[in-house]
């Protein structure tokens, strides 16, 4: 299930990976980010800043990946180049979409975490994006989770 934030210029669909079971069992925590903006041209993304907060308060920082190109593999993903620095949100793909590889076992569905989404900007100002909190019950279906915006 995808989870939007939405803003004046910007929304921004967040989907995490971690309720398909061969992701669970291959440890592999993806988060999918897809930017949906009025003028495409206005943004660029660095995934590079992203980072998720684990229940052990551990920051995971991400490693961004273009959602065309990217396998759902664990040696893929730790291999693959990641995307460094800033992009425009427009040249990354016809989609404007990327994944946050994390390098850590998925949370459980009874463990919370927070994504921040660092890195975002609009004709070069960061913007400040609210921080995406993942918590159990929060109506998703399948993976018990939702999500609400701090």
């Amino acid at each position: 299930m995808v989870d939007f934030l939405v803003g004046k210029d910007l929304t921004i669909g967040v989907e995490p990976y971690n309720n398909i079971s061969r992701n669970i069992q291959n440890n592999i925590f993806v988060i999918k980010v897809k930017f949906l903006p009025k003028n495409k041209k206005e943004f660029e993304f660095n995934p590079s800043a992203a980072t998720v907060i684990l229940i052990d308060h551990k920051a995971v920082p991400a490693k961004g990946l273009p959602c065309s190109k990217t396998r759902m593999d664990l040696s893929y993903l730790r291999s693959a180049p990641s995307i460094i620095g800033s992009i425009p949100i427009d040249k990354i793909d016809k989609n404007s979409c990327f994944y946050l590889f994390f390098d850590v076992r998925p949370p459980t569905i009874e463990e919370e975490f927070t994504l921040k989404l660092g890195g975002i900007t609009k004709l070069g100002q960061p913007m400040n994006v609210p921080d995406v909190i993942f918590r159990k019950g929060g109506g998703w279906d399948y993976f018990g989770s939702g999500v609400s915006v701090k």
